[in-house]
């Protein structure tokens, strides 16, 4: 067996975070959309074969037989909250990430939202709400206070001062080249995010900020990009890990079908709802350059 044929032989583990939405069983789960989104485009010389692991029923792990053949591990997306670290399946995935990162350093790691969270987790940083205005007494702590939605198709202003950022969103295709514009469009789906703040009973300062980012940079992490209500919107460390809190994989009509739902049952208001349709209207998707992206990672 040549080299070529076993690399194109190797796997994705992807590790299902969440159960079926009910209603949205044409989309598939969050596994089924994130198998597609890595499934490599006609084009693309190297295959790999897909395991999807169900983590929440089954508690479902690559052995370590599978991760020697494994290229890379997917973490999906999931309704929980990343911060609910007593429920033993979230624990668990979280051990998961760490021994990746200690014993099979090979495995490229992606995370998506919830994933996303996980990771940080992973590396040390807290996750909690999204709050508007968090109390300085109890900043960020979970439940406190009133929380944010981010949703719908949203631009996502690239870090393109980080050279390594600018490297991975620079494509060949001129229409994916998301590093010459300087940002990318992304469905977003979500009202918990990585804390840009120690703990939760520190104030988001400027200082904390930068202690974060400051040992982000010692641990070779990078802030792929940001939004005006989320700071942190991925990570990005060559060869090993590459995060989105938005969703790469979801569809404008998998979007637009989830946020009416939500506004249907009052989770958002019309002011809010009406301005998601706007935004799906305005800008221009980049599903195809973002795929590009996570494949270009992957190999």
């Amino acid at each position: 067996m040549t080299q070529s044929e076993t690399q194109q032989e190797q796997e994705i583990a992807v590790l299902l975070l969440d159960t079926l939405i009910p209603n949205m069983e044409k989309f598939g789960d969050f596994a089924d959309q994130g198998i597609k989104l890595l499934t490599p485009t006609p084009t693309t010389t190297k295959t790999y074969k897909f395991h999807k692991y169900d983590i929440i029923t089954k508690q479902e792990f690559p052995t370590a037989s599978q991760l020697a053949n494994t290229k890379a591990v997917y973490l999906t997306g999931s309704r929980s909250d990343s911060f609910e670290t007593s429920i033993e399946w979230i624990s668990k995935t979280i051990d998961f990430i760490r021994d990746l990162w200690l014993n099979y350093p090979h495995i490229k790691l992606i995370g998506i939202c919830f994933g996303h969270q996980l990771i940080a987790l992973a590396l040390g940083l807290q996750t909690g709400r999204n709050l508007i205005n968090p109390d300085p007494a109890n900043s960020n702590e979970t439940g406190k206070g009133k929380a944010q939605w981010e949703m719908g198709l949203t631009q996502v202003q690239l870090n393109v001062d980080d050279p390594e950022v600018k490297q991975l969103f620079n494509l060949p295709d001129p229409d994916s080249a998301l590093s010459k514009k300087g940002n990318f469009n992304i469905v977003e789906m979500h009202q918990d995010i990585v804390l840009p703040s120690p703990s939760p009973s520190t104030s988001p300062s400027q200082q904390s900020q930068s202690d974060i980012d400051a040992s982000l940079a010692k641990q070779g992490i990078h802030n792929i990009g940001s939004t005006k209500i989320c700071k942190y919107q991925g990570f990005y460390k060559p060869g090993s890990i590459l995060s989105f809190q938005g969703h790469p994989e979801f569809s404008l009509e998998y979007s637009e079908t989830t946020i009416k739902g939500r506004f249907e049952k009052g989770m958002i208001d019309e002011e809010y709802f009406e301005d998601t349709k706007a935004r799906a209207k305005e800008l221009v998707i980049d599903d195809v350059g973002l795929k590009n992206v996570i494949l270009k990672f992957i190999d």
